[in-house]
């Protein structure tokens, strides 16, 4: 279903090319001599507009920063030179609660760019909703999602590549 989906939604090259470039200089950031054995690891936060909509609609708790260090780790144990590349609506509040080196930002104010920038990973760390799927299922290897207490979140996936982390 991948490969489906990436030939139906692909980017104008204006776009892929701001995202490429946005990750190169979020690599450039992390100054690791290893980066060309990096495993990029795209990190998609959303907090504004979704703390309320998660808590109302699905009668679940946003996400903490617990989630995302269980996520970091599991990358960290299972691929070589992971470096994460961060892209949020809510900048500030990661850059408070993220300070690892081998996290970085390349996320922008543009949206269509910043799904792309998801696009260009290796693997995936989401948070709830599609905008983090769908950019995700655009790139490569696992996505790691917060699990939901009570609901399946993608009960038509059955794939290792789809890996729930707790979110508490």
């Amino acid at each position: 279903m991948r490969d489906h989906f990436r030939q139906e939604f692909t980017f104008n090259q204006r776009i892929l090319n701001e995202a490429k470039a946005q990750v190169a200089a979020a690599l450039k950031a992390v100054n690791n001599l290893a980066l060309t054995n990096a495993t990029i690891v795209t990190v998609h936060v959303r907090r504004t507009d979704y703390l309320a909509h998660v808590q109302n609609y699905y009668g679940q708790s946003p996400v903490k920063d617990i989630y995302y260090q269980r996520a970091f780790n599991f990358f960290r144990n299972r691929t070589n030179n992971p470096v994460f590349v961060v892209t949020s609506d809510d900048p500030e509040w990661c850059k408070k609660n993220f300070r690892d080196k081998d996290i970085v930002y390349g996320g922008g104010k543009d949206p269509v760019v910043d799904l792309a920038v998801l696009s260009l990973g290796d693997h995936h760390i989401i948070t709830d909703g599609t905008f983090g799927f769908c950019g995700a299922f655009l790139g490569r290897g696992i996505i790691v999602y917060p699990e939901p207490t009570g609901w399946p979140i993608y009960p038509c996936f059955k794939t290792p590549l789809l890996q729930p982390i707790s979110r508490s």
